[in-house]
């Protein structure tokens, strides 16, 4: 077992397949999972992605907190806050005062397997929907993280197969 804790973070595109990858490693390395969809929802309604948008910082600051607590606690976090590897500077000031490792997962699937996963998530009444439109809007592709820092691995999985 390492002796830091970790800092498991998800990057790419909407559809990619992070919240279930998300949930799926917070089992296997025994990690606190936040997942920022959940958190938004308990705020207020969510039917539109400007709801959506409305909330994220505020809740995002929340599970940074928790996060930072955790981790000065010894304990390892998975976070799935959406998108991209531009919140690296947020990441680094979650895992900096813990001394935290950060394995970043970056994940990838053809942009018509992600559309029909947003599709399905759109039928369950909980999740907040993404019309096509806005699909299209959002990025599809999402650059491979760059970064160097001590502790940092990056891992690329393909979730489209």
């Amino acid at each position: 077992m390492n002796s830091k804790p970790t800092i498991y973070a998800m990057t790419g595109p909407i559809g990619a397949g992070k919240t279930t990858f998300a949930k799926q490693l917070s089992k296997e390395k025994k990690a606190v999972v936040l997942l920022i969809d959940h958190y938004i929802r308990q705020v207020g309604p969510i039917k539109t992605k400007e709801d959506f948008d409305k909330y994220y910082f505020g809740v995002r600051n929340i599970i940074a907190d928790f996060s930072r607590q955790l981790l000065l606690l010894g304990q390892s976090v998975v976070l799935d806050f959406g998108g991209s590897v531009g919140h690296w500077d947020w990441l680094c000031s979650l895992a900096d005062p813990a001394d935290a490792n950060i394995e970043l997962f970056h994940l990838l699937a053809p942009k018509e397997v992600r559309r029909e996963r947003v599709r399905k998530r759109n039928l369950q009444p909980e999740e907040f929907h993404f019309s096509d439109e806005e699909f299209e809007s959002m990025p599809t592709e999402s650059a491979t993280p760059e970064v160097q820092r001590k502790g940092l691995t990056v891992t690329v999985i393909d979730t489209g197969t």
